[in-house]
């Protein structure tokens, strides 16, 4: 049996009103010489049942179970199996377009890229769509794809709209039990990863629904995205050339803290404002890029200033 060129890891959790429609977006990709892992995490709504009918009617599809342990974990058990050259992510809930894996084909013949995005368009339930559009372009050297990664603009955090090299993966496993597990892994993508292209070609539909895993952020998922976002701004402090972008990000990285400690008043972010406390930016930094925020954060510090806008808001809130 030959090996596929594609693997696209599905993990699979009580989705049996979307998974059909998810599962007949691969049947009708042009791009037939991939495998689709369906890994099912413990489902209970027949989920499972519908993977198998289409298992035994193609064999490219797979079917792995597994007791639930969360998206992470189910990825990364097919991420154990998987046999393709090259690797992408879809979630059970999401669609693709026939075309999107035709993207294959330029990594094939461009193997110094490590990384190719195709489109992305959210879905919403009233059958508004939103394409989030992208100029295709090469993006090359490590300061340049993080500082686009970082903003997100061109490069999204999000692993759904991208096939990677197997390679990226080797020794790299998604984070178990935490939300924002695409962008933890950014900081480690950068020691691997030295050109990306952005694709015009394909589409991942990507279906928000109001009671997604992602829908709602409580105080823990506020600390998954800080730690994320603290990982990527570290890996930042790296690279001299982006040193005029450090004091926008690291306001973007106290304003996630921010809003943690906004949505627990009463929990401790004491360990958090330690570990963010070293990468204050230097005052060289902030004299290029003055605000009063960022100026009255250095000053104070990161617990004392935390501990003065945060009452300073919950007072003007109660007025």
């Amino acid at each position: 049996m030959n090996t596929p060129l594609l693997s696209i890891i599905i993990p699979v959790y009580n989705v049996s009103p979307y998974i059909g429609e998810c599962l007949d977006s691969l049947q009708a990709q042009t791009f037939r010489d991939f495998e689709a892992l369906l890994v099912d995490d413990g489902s209970t709504d027949g989920s499972g049942l519908i993977c198998d009918r289409y298992a035994a009617a193609d064999s490219r599809f797979k079917v792995i179970r597994k007791t639930n342990g969360g998206v992470s974990s189910a990825r990364n058990t097919a991420l154990d199996k998987c046999t393709g050259k090259y690797l992408t992510m879809l979630d059970p809930d999401d669609s693709v377009s026939p075309d999107t894996y035709e993207n294959v084909r330029y990594l094939e013949a461009h193997p110094d890229t490590d990384i190719l995005q195709f489109p992305y368009i959210n879905c919403y339930e009233n059958g508004r769509q939103e394409k989030l559009e992208v100029r295709p372009q090469l993006i090359e050297g490590k300061d340049r794809i993080l500082l686009n990664w970082w903003e997100g603009n061109i490069l999204h955090f999000a692993n759904l709209n991208k096939i990677f090299r197997r390679t990226v993966f080797e020794g790299l496993r998604y984070r178990e039990g935490h939300v924002s597990e695409d962008t933890y892994l950014v900081a480690d993508f950068i020691e691997r990863v030295n050109r990306v292209c952005i694709s015009g070609q394909g589409r991942y539909y990507y279906r928000i629904r109001n009671n997604s895993l992602t829908s709602a952020y409580t105080f823990p998922k506020h600390i998954d995205l800080f730690e994320a976002h603290l990982r990527t701004y570290a890996k930042m402090t790296e690279y001299p050339l982006l040193r005029p972008a450090r004091v926008t990000a690291f306001t973007r990285l106290f304003r996630r803290l921010i809003s943690a400690r906004l949505s627990s008043p009463q929990t401790d972010i004491h360990p958090y404002l330690t570990a963010v406390k070293p990468y204050v930016p230097r005052w060289s930094d902030i004299t290029a890029h003055p605000t009063a925020w960022i100026i009255a954060l250095k000053i104070l510090g990161p617990k004392r200033f935390m501990h003065l806008l945060c009452r300073r808001i919950q007072k003007n809130g109660k007025n």
